[in-house]
C-alpha cells in the first residue's frame, strides 16, 4: 500500500507541476494579448516569488505539503495574478491618459507606475484584508484538517498582496 500511495503522490505533484506550467503559459499569453509580453514576464516573476514565500514558510515549519497544499497555491497563484492585472491596467491607462503611449524618459515611467500604484494600493491592502479576515478565522475556529491550507493561503495571501504592489511594476519597469 505505501508503494502505491508514493506512486499518486508522485504523479499528484508531476501533473500539479504540469498544470502549473500550462497556467503559467496561458497567463503570459493572455496578458501578452491584453498588454504586452513584458507585462507577462514580470507578472510571472511575481507569481514565482508568491509560490517561492509559501514553500520557504512550509519547509520552515515542516509542515506537510499534499493535495490541499496545491489547491491553495493555485487559488494563491489566482488572487495574486488578479491584483497584479488591476495594477498594470491603471499603469497602461495612465500611460495612454497621461503621455499618450509617447514616454521619452524612465523618469516619466517611474513617474506613471508611482501614480498608477497610489490609485490602486487601497483597493489592493482592502481585498486582502477582507480575504484574510475569514481565512484567519478559519485557522483559529476551522477545523484541523483544513489547517494547512488555510496556513498556505494566509502567507499566499500576505506574499501575493506585497509582490503584485511592490514586485511586478518594479520588474515591469
Amino acid at each position: 500500500v505505501g508503494a502505491i500511495s508514493n506512486q499518486v503522490k508522485k504523479d499528484l505533484i508531476r501533473n500539479a507541476i504540469k498544470a502549473l506550467s500550462y497556467a503559467c503559459i496561458g497567463m503570459i499569453i493572455y496578458i501578452t494579448f491584453r498588454f504586452k509580453f513584458n507585462y507577462g514576464v514580470s507578472a510571472i516573476i511575481a507569481l514565482v516569488h508568491d509560490s517561492l514565500m509559501v514553500l520557504i514558510f512550509f519547509s520552515l515549519l515542516r509542515l506537510e505539503v499534499n493535495s490541499m497544499f496545491i489547491a491553495a497555491m493555485l487559488s494563491i497563484i489566482g488572487y495574486s495574478i488578479n491584483n497584479t492585472i488591476v495594477i498594470f491596467d491603471r499603469i497602461r491607462e495612465n500611460k495612454t491618459k497621461l503621455y499618450k503611449d509617447k514616454i521619452k524618459k524612465e523618469e516619466e515611467l517611474k513617474e506613471i507606475v508611482n501614480i498608477s500604484l497610489r490609485q490602486t494600493v487601497m483597493r489592493c491592502i482592502i481585498t486582502t484584508i477582507t480575504t484574510l479576515l475569514p481565512v484567519i478565522s478559519l485557522i483559529i475556529l476551522g477545523s484541523h484538517e483544513i489547517i494547512n491550507f488555510n496556513i498556505a493561503l494566509l502567507i499566499g495571501l500576505i506574499a501575493g498582496s506585497y509582490s503584485s504592489i511592490f514586485i511586478a511594476s518594479q520588474i515591469w519597469i
